[in-house]
């Protein structure tokens, strides 16, 4: 089983973006490829964020709303930016990542456009960002069976790992594969 991934993160106001996906596979990608790419998402924005206050800001939101995902379908309640449908156009700023997974290995790649060279406003777009795609990902599976459930886990999972000070850049695609039920590789 072999199936690849895109994201891609448009922002075209601070409170404005687009979020759309590519996959060779959609059935995969539907399946567990997009809680794969969560995992993998957040847990680099955490590894870069490193035991800073904003890092722990994420973890602490993540465990927070874990329990109630519900909330999240509507990103008026916790100020995350409203998704807009893409504009054809890049955003202003974006985030873009590509996932490979394979049998035998899993490839994660992630990239950022439109900051400036000191990087001050990313902490507030990758938080956003990751609140942006869990609303996402609430809101095409609120009606499916046992995927509500199945997010909570992850999104609590993925903030244990980080203030539990398990997670590093070296364990980072391992854990987003455990963290997501995936076998590893």
């Amino acid at each position: 089983m072999k199936f690849s991934m895109q994201m891609s993160i448009n922002y075209y106001q601070p409170n404005e973006a687009s979020l759309s996906f590519e996959s060779d596979d959609p059935a995969q990608a539907e399946s567990f490829g997009e809680l794969l790419l969560f995992c993998c998402f957040t847990l680099r924005l955490l590894v870069n964020f490193g035991q800073s206050d904003a890092g722990y800001a994420l973890a602490m939101s993540l465990f927070e709303i874990s329990d109630n995902l519900e909330k999240v379908a509507d990103s008026n309640v916790f100020n995350a930016p409203k998704i807009v449908e893409y504009k054809g156009t890049p955003g202003q700023r974006q985030f873009i990542a590509h996932l490979v997974h394979s049998k035998k290995r899993l490839n994660f790649k992630m990239r950022t456009r439109g900051f400036s060279f000191f990087k001050s406003d990313l902490n507030f777009y990758s938080i956003n960002s990751v609140l942006l795609f869990l609303s996402y990902l609430v809101n095409k599976g609120i009606r499916k069976p046992g995927y509500m459930m199945k997010l909570a886990d992850v999104v609590k999972k993925c903030a244990q790992v980080f203030v539990s000070r398990q997670l590093t850049k070296k364990n980072e695609k391992g854990m987003a594969l455990v963290i997501a039920g995936i076998p590893d590789l």
